[in-house]
């Protein structure tokens, strides 16, 4: 991997029964108090992963041969997505180093020199202690075993208790004499460690200077330890050389040179040159993988001949024995490169947009990806692979998008994709345990990748630029709409059914709304003004048929249907007078229109969300005020004055908001209480109002339930946390109340069921982007859009 310009990352590998984790050194007596912490979310009972087995990922690329290769792991199954996100970076520095998953537990290091344990069946932090007062890039990853968790960070190496995080001991390097000025500081870098038999393997780096280190896992002392190179230019080490050991020797790589190195005493068995000649400068090697008595390495350097130096990048196979070269094959010349990961007798190699798969035996080409991409990936993280599958994270450059992707093992075919939540450099390499993949990135984010057969999501293509922005179901179908198109989509499978444009001549439209009943779905479109681009209409749910169109001159709004009859306002319209619009259901032709218009002939009047109706009264809430209407002829009964931002009914009462909540008696509209909470959204529904509100500080929205007989709070639900390198507003879609459940979308990219009794979450779902209108639900599953994304999870 090009270590100037992408994340600097570890993979963590996971350990059979019996062997033992990596890295340690001198003793430093100074634990930390730890304590049990709740995480963000604790309660989370559903999508989640299967009870894991003894299959761990403790260590970089899964063993200490650094193959990437679980045998224990299975791929992710069918229609795979992100099952849960856990944010446990600091605001200021969120960097994670990939995870360790051991028994259970998620191991991480971040950037603010705090180490994490993260349970992953509870998720719950079961401890965190910071270990270092340094900041600064995460350079390498975290190994397990034994009870301990070694952390590599600058020129030390740190030794935890895996049950308590308490600072065991502290190995810094012996070579390094720190300066009286920071300033004048020499560069420095460790690798990850390697831990087999008790014994830690690590890299270290002083400016051009390489040392490759053994040490007691028990205590850190030195067992031995090996000047590497000494030439050329300064360059940190980073967490792509983690030194490999199999058969009694441990590999290391400095630049363009292979060490082996007799695990016992450290005498050096022999060291070979990967590329050589005045031609090849500044060659770097990812970390060695050794299987079978080879030793694979990818690399790459510039060739200084012609006129301008060219990138080359190769695929070497040397003898573990003696270090005589197998083969060699030249790849495409991508810096972004990855070490070689093995699985049955295939190598495989990413570099950029492409995925090598090479004969281990003799190198030859079995497949390659499709390279239609070409140099749309950047930042490309480790691979892994489980069963038939190859995992191989990466950056979208174009896009600027995070994203893993899982290819079969057999003959490169791609079989999906899954875009992380945050851009930003490469995500650090997945970790393979059971059938789910555990991810970290540079955002703070903790991921699994999961895979369940009742979930599926569709990315339709969409004309001119459309986003989603309404989504609604019934008992067999869900139905989403842009600003030009209405879709339809089987409700069990997302198979699409039907597609149909709103106008002939592909009109986007401002606004659009709709819902569906009785084998209909009824939608109003417009713009901010103007009779032109104002309609409603009628399809038939099962074919997408329209059944009517009508124009209306005067704006339109969310469309609401009781007994045959559409009714809504003119939401759309900005200027002049605001209407409310019966419409008959069957044929389009409007039933009866009411004007609400201003004393003062210069204000605009506009209706500010949907008409509520109860028992033969229309509710509308408007710039002027809230109004009664009488729902079979449109004649006003009363109006409150004020303007109101949302209105709900039930039997007895009326509840309008703007900034605070006011409850009006139906009959007459006089006012019974009022509560200081308001806002936008406003749903009733049996003895609770639902109501989404700005909060007093800042623009951070929360969800409220209140009692409806006096406005008393029961609970409040908001997300407001504060996630580093993540822009987010804090805001909330409108709920979806369903029996004693509340659905509602947040711009931290995801849905959040929860108890309508208490608020207590029962489940969160994950997205790609933010949700663009309230969830819809039907028979336990929850149906969202994103800008170009469908839903559905159960």
């Amino acid at each position: 991997m090009d270590n100037n310009s992408r994340r600097l990352f570890l993979k963590t590998v996971g350990l059979a029964v019996g062997s033992v984790g990596i890295a340690g050194a001198n003793v430093s007596n100074t634990s930390k108090a730890v304590t049990k912490q709740n995480s963000q979310m604790t309660d989370i009972t559903g999508n989640l992963p299967n009870e894991l087995n003894d299959s761990n990922w403790g260590t970089f690329q899964f063993d200490a041969g650094n193959t990437g290769h679980n045998p224990n792991a299975r791929a992710v199954r069918e229609t795979p997505w992100i099952g849960w996100t856990e944010y446990l970076g600091h605001a200021n520095s969120p960097e994670l180093s990939a995870p360790a998953i051991v028994d259970g537990v998620a191991y991480l290091a971040a950037d603010d020199g705090k180490a994490i344990a993260y349970d992953v069946e509870e998720h719950e932090v079961l401890w965190q202690n910071t270990y270092t007062d340094r900041f600064g890039t995460f350079d390498a990853a975290p190994t397990v075993t034994d009870g301990k968790m070694y952390i590599s960070y600058w020129w030390k190496v740190f030794a935890l208790d895996t049950e308590t995080g308490a600072l065991l001991w502290t190995f810094e390097n012996p070579a390094y004499d720190p300066p009286a000025d920071e300033c004048d500081a020499p560069e420095l870098g460790t690798s990850s460690t390697t831990v087999v038999d008790g014994t830690v393997y690590v890299k270290m780096r002083i400016d051009g200077q390489g040392y490759a280190y053994a040490f007691s896992a028990v205590n850190g002392d030195v067992k031995w330890s090996a000047e590497i190179s000494g030439d050329g230019d300064k360059a940190a080490v980073t967490a792509d050389e983690i030194p490999a050991v199999a058969d009694d020797t441990a590999y290391f790589v400095d630049r363009g040179t292979v060490y082996a190195f007799d695990t016992t005493d450290g005498t050096k068995q022999w060291d070979v040159s990967v590329h050589t000649g005045s031609r090849a400068t500044e060659p770097v090697l990812e970390a060695p993988t050794v299987v079978d008595g080879t030793v694979y390495l990818t690399s790459n350097y510039q060739d200084e001949s012609g006129d301008h130096g060219d990138s080359r990048s190769f695929l070497t196979a040397l003898s573990a024995a003696d270090g005589s070269s197998q083969w060699q094959h030249e790849l495409n010349g991508n810096i972004h490169l990855t070490s070689p990961v093995f699985s049955d007798d295939s190598v495989y190699v990413g570099e950029g947009e492409l995925l090598w798969a090479f004969d281990g035996k003799n190198g030859n080409v079995r497949w390659k990806s499709s390279e239609s991409d070409e140099l749309r990936y950047t930042n490309v993280a480790e691979l892994s692979v489980a069963g038939s599958t190859v995992y191989y994270p990466r950056k979208v450059k174009d896009e600027d998008v995070q994203e893993v992707a899982a290819f079969n093992a057999g003959d490169g075919s791609l079989q999906w994709q899954v875009p992380l939540r945050t851009d930003g450099n490469a995500p650090t390499g997945c970790a393979l345990v059971d059938d789910t993949a555990y991810v970290a990135g540079d955002a703070g984010f903790l991921y699994t990748i999961t895979g369940l057969a009742e979930n599926w999501r569709q990315m339709p293509e969409l004309d001119n630029g459309e986003t989603f922005e309404v989504i609604i179901s019934d008992d067999t179908s869900v139905y989403v709409a842009t600003n030009s198109e209405l879709f339809a989509f089987e409700r069990t499978s997302g198979t699409e059914q039907w597609r149909v444009p709103f106008d002939s001549d592909d009109t986007i439209f401002r606004h659009v709304w709709a819902t569906v009943t009785n084998g209909t779905v009824y939608c109003t479109v417009g713009g901010d003004g103007g009779s032109s681009i104002n309609f409603a209409y009628a399809f038939d749910a099962a074919s997408g048929t329209k059944r009517w169109e009508k124009q209306v001159e005067d704006g339109t709004g969310v469309p609401v249907v009781v007994n045959n009859v559409v009714y809504f306002g003119s939401q759309s319209s900005l200027y002049g007078s605001a209407y409310v619009f019966a419409v008959n259901a069957d044929n389009g032709n409007i039933l009866w229109n009411t004007e609400i218009d201003s004393d003062d002939p210069s204000d605009s009047v506009r209706v500010n969300g949907a008409v509520t109706v109860q028992d033969g009264l229309v509710y509308a809430p408007s710039s002027e005020g809230a109004y009664a209407f009488e729902a079979d002829d449109g004649n006003e009964k009363w109006m409150y004055d004020g303007e109101t931002s949302a209105v709900a009914a039930n039997d007895e009462t009326v509840f309008v908001t703007n900034e605070g909540l006011t409850a009006l008696n139906s009959a007459d509209g006089t006012e019974a209480w009022s509560t200081d909470v308001g806002g936008e959204f406003l749903s009733s529904v049996n003895d609770t109002l639902f109501v989404v509100n700005k909060d007093d500080i800042g623009d951070t929205e929360r969800l409220f339930a209140l009692d409806n007989t006096n406005g008393t709070e029961r609970w409040s639900f908001d997300t407001n946390v504060e996630y580093g390198n993540y822009d987010r507003d804090a805001t909330l879609t409108n709920p979806t109340i369903v029996d004693d459940t509340v659905y509602v979308g947040s711009d931290d990219r995801r849905v959040y069921v929860l108890d309508a009794d208490g608020g207590e979450t029962l489940q969160r779902f994950e997205l790609f982007g933010n949700p663009q209108a309230a969830p819809a639900v039907r028979n336990d599953t929850v149906y969202v859009v994103t800008e170009g994304r469908v839903y559905s999870f159960v």
